[in-house]
This record gives C-alpha cells, structure tokens and sequence, in this order.
C-alpha cells in the first residue's frame, strides 16, 4: 500500500515544476491525511476562546469533518500556584456537553482532544 502511494506522489510530483507547486502539493498530502487537525487557544481569555473553538467546531461540521480536533489551551500556570483557568473552563464547557461531542485528555496538560457529534450552540 506504501509503494502505491509513493507511485501515485511520485506521478504527480512529474506535473509540479517549481517548488511552490510542490509545497502546494506536501500542504495538501499532510492536510487530507491527518488524523486530527488543531485550534489555537493559548493565551486567550475563555470568553474569546470558547467562542473561537465553537465556530470552528460548527464549520468542520459543516464540512462533514468529524476529525479529532486539537485545543491547545496550555497548562495555564505562569507562575507558581496560578490556577489554569482557560483549561479548567474549557474542560468543565465540554462535559456539560458530552450530547454534542466526545473528549479525552492528553498526557500533556496543555491540550484536550475533542471529537464533533453534533453542532454547539
């Protein structure tokens, strides 16, 4: 299965001339292959955040991607004893809505992984 895939890059690789085309061609490869995709939410208060995940949750909805999503939120300690806000909040949002979605935590303490059922309001 890895060689046909390789054939396949490789004959298509022949149609691209210049590098621009190929990173085109790399961008695309990595983007309809992966497993999960990420949404960046570091350093956001959690009224922005929660409001920047849940419009990208409802597009990739809407994109009928029900990918695994990143929420890379970060631990949330600056400093000794600083309670993780962003973190603690986000992850109280998505058990109050496990009828909409399904998530699981990282070995990390900086990330939640998410997976969409149904669209959030």
């Amino acid at each position: 299965k890895a060689i046909k895939l390789l054939r396949k890059f490789l004959n298509i690789f022949k149609d691209f001339r210049t590098p621009r085309h190929l990173a085109k061609l790399l961008n695309l490869l990595r983007r309809d292959n992966a497993q999960s995709w990420e949404v960046q939410l570091h350093n956001l208060d959690f009224k922005l955040a929660l409001n920047i995940f849940k419009r990208k949750y409802n597009e990739a909805l809407k994109r009928k991607d029900k990918r695994e999503i990143l929420i890379i939120h970060g631990y949330g300690a600056n400093k000794l004893g600083h309670i993780p806000i962003l973190a603690t909040n986000l992850r109280v949002f998505l058990s109050k809505n496990k009828d909409k979605l399904s998530y699981r935590l990282s070995i990390n303490p900086g990330v939640t992984y998410v997976t969409p059922i149904s669209k959030l309001d």
